[in-house]
């Protein structure tokens, strides 16, 4: 495959996963009474992960993030992260590859861990980039 041909591959695999991203958050929870289903996200390579993950710790917590009672109950911030771990144990202590194999089998799961996760950094540093 020629250099220019493996850059515009690239490029559209970028232009999918930052759209399938995009569509995640812009997409509201089911209407109860809706028979059209949610839209599920499929990632389908490492590389096509690491690339939703850089896309998804881009991204701000949208302003109208309702931030979780666990985070705004004034627990220390260690019982927070501990509340965290115990509501995605799937992610917990992994790193590498393992850690985007996790990601691959529940993006849906892995972009509410995240957003949580940029919520307890701002909610206990006013000054963190979320």
């Amino acid at each position: 495959m020629k250099s220019s041909s493996k850059s515009i591959y690239s490029f559209f695999r970028l232009l999918v996963v930052t759209m399938l991203l995009w569509s995640a958050c812009q997409q509201s929870a089911p209407d109860q009474n809706s028979e059209e289903p949610a839209q599920r996200i499929v990632l389908n390579s490492l590389d096509e992960t690491k690339v939703f993950v850089q896309n998804d710790l881009a991204q701000p917590i949208p302003d109208d993030y309702a931030i979780p009672s666990y985070i705004s109950s004034g627990l220390p911030v260690t019982q927070v992260y501990d509340s965290l771990q115990q509501r995605y144990p799937q992610f917990y202590g992994l790193e590498g590859e393992s850690y985007l194999q996790a990601i691959m089998a529940a993006p849906e799961q892995y972009l509410r861990m995240s957003l949580e996760n940029k919520a307890i950094r701002r909610y206990y540093d006013p000054n963190s980039r979320y």
